[in-house]
C-alpha cells in the first residue's frame, strides 16, 4: 500500500510496473489524493484496478456516453447522469491510447514523465483530453459500483486500513531525532530512508513468519484449515511484539543457520 498524494498519483503506477517481486498486483486501493482523472485512463490502460476511497464522492459528476434521450427507460440513472463524455475525441485517439498503455507496460516511458509532457505549457495535448475523457468514463463506473456494492466498500476499507498499519509501524520504528531527518545532502536522506524501508520490511517479514506458524500449528492441533477469507484480515503491521529501543547486534556468520524462535504466547487452551 502507497500513500499518495495528487501530484504523485503517477508514481505509484511506475512502482507498480516496475514491480520485480513474485506477486502480481492486480488492484490499488487508496484514498482521494492518490486518484485522478488520468490515473483512472493509466490504470485501465495498463492493467491493473485502480480502487479509491473518493471523499465526498456524492459531489462529484457522473458521466454518460450515450444521448440523454437513450436513457428513457432508466429513469433514475437519466436524472444521475447529467454530463456528457465526449467519446469522440477518445474514438478520435483509440489506438494512441492503447499505444501509450504498452509502451508504459512495456516500460519504454514512465506513467509520471508521460503525463507531464502533454499538460505543459498553454494548451492541452488532444491525447491528454482524450484521456481525460476517458477517466470521467472510469470514473464514473468505479462510483456506481461504489454506491451499490458494499462488499467493495469493505474491501477497499480493509485494504486501506492494512496500509495505514503499515504507516503506524513506520512511525513506531522512526522514533529517534523526534523522527527528523537530520541529514543536509540528498544521498544521506536517500540512505536513511532506504534504511527506514529495510527495517520496516525486516520487522513485516518477521511478524508474517509468526503468523505462518501460528496458522500452522492451530491446523495441525485441530485438523482444520484456516479459510482464506480470514487469512486476507490478518495485517502484518503489528508492532506491540517489538521493542524498538537498545542496539541490535547482528551476526553475519550465523545469519544462515536456522534461528530458534520463541514460542508463541497464548497457544495453550484455557
Amino acid at each position: 500500500m502507497i500513500v499518495t498524494t495528487d501530484r504523485d498519483a503517477t508514481y505509484v503506477l511506475d512502482e507498480i510496473i516496475g514491480n520485480t517481486s513474485d506477486l502480481n498486483i492486480e488492484e490499488h486501493t487508496t484514498d482521494t489524493h492518490g486518484q485522478t482523472l488520468l490515473t483512472f485512463a493509466l490504470f485501465d490502460l495498463v492493467g491493473p484496478r485502480l480502487s479509491p476511497r473518493i471523499a465526498k464522492s456524492t459531489r462529484h459528476r457522473l458521466f454518460r456516453t450515450e444521448r440523454i434521450d437513450q436513457y428513457q427507460n432508466w429513469p433514475t440513472a437519466q436524472r444521475l447522469l447529467r454530463h456528457k463524455a465526449n467519446t469522440t475525441i477518445i474514438d478520435q485517439h483509440w489506438d494512441d491510447l492503447l499505444r501509450i498503455g504498452l509502451s508504459i507496460r512495456s516500460g519504454h516511458v514512465t506513467a509520471s514523465l508521460l503525463t507531464q509532457r502533454p499538460q505543459a505549457g498553454a494548451r492541452t495535448h488532444p491525447l491528454a483530453k482524450a484521456l481525460i475523457e476517458y477517466g470521467k468514463i472510469l470514473r464514473t463506473q468505479h462510483l456506481l459500483r461504489w454506491f451499490t456494492d458494499p462488499a467493495l466498500r469493505r474491501r477497499i476499507g480493509r485494504q486501506l486500513n492494512r496500509g495505514e498499519s503499515l504507516n503506524n509501524l513506520r512511525r513506531y520504528i522512526f522514533f529517534a531525532q523526534q523522527a527528523k531527518i537530520p541529514h543536509r545532502m540528498l544521498e544521506d536522506q536517500t540512505t536513511q530512508a532506504h534504511c527506514h524501508t529495510l527495517v520496516t520490511n525486516a520487522c513485516v517479514l518477521w511478524t508474517t513468519q509468526y503468523y505462518q506458524r501460528s496458522i500452522d500449528q492451530h491446523e495441525q492441533a485441530t485438523g482444520t484449515t484456516v479459510p482464506a477469507e480470514v487469512i486476507a484480515r490478518l495485517s502484518p503491521g503489528r508492532f506491540e511484539h517489538i521493542n524498538p529501543y537498545g542496539t541490535y547486534f547482528f551476526d553475519l556468520e550465523r545469519i544462515s543457520e536456522p534461528i530458534d524462535r520463541r514460542p508463541l504466547r497464548g497457544t495453550n487452551p484455557r
